[in-house]
């Protein structure tokens, strides 16, 4: 994308992303590769290790979880409520 203006559909915001959320969403995660680092995840979610960094949650225009597999995994396995930054709206190229 050469174009310097940000579409209207695009979102960013800071969300609590509870066990349930992150189940549904997992639900429309059917581009992503093998799941890799999520039992570190886990870990820190465990031990109060767990610090958000601004690293996104991110979704295409159609619904489809582009990026966050792995955090969303650990919120499910840990049970935990976390604040997360998510984006909507991206095309599905931007994956």
């Amino acid at each position: 994308m050469t174009n310097t203006t940000i579409p209207e559909s695009w979102t960013a915001s800071w969300e609590v992303v509870t066990p349930t959320i992150a189940a549904d969403w997992l639900a429309h995660n059917n581009r992503n590769r093998k799941p890799n680092s999520w039992r570190r995840f886990v870990d820190d979610m465990k031990n109060d290790r767990w610090v958000p960094n601004g690293a996104s949650i991110a979704f295409a225009d159609d619904g489809t979880l582009l990026d966050g597999q792995n955090r969303l995994m650990a919120i499910v396995e840990t049970d935990t409520a976390i604040p997360c930054v998510i984006v909507r709206g991206l095309p599905i190229s931007a994956q």
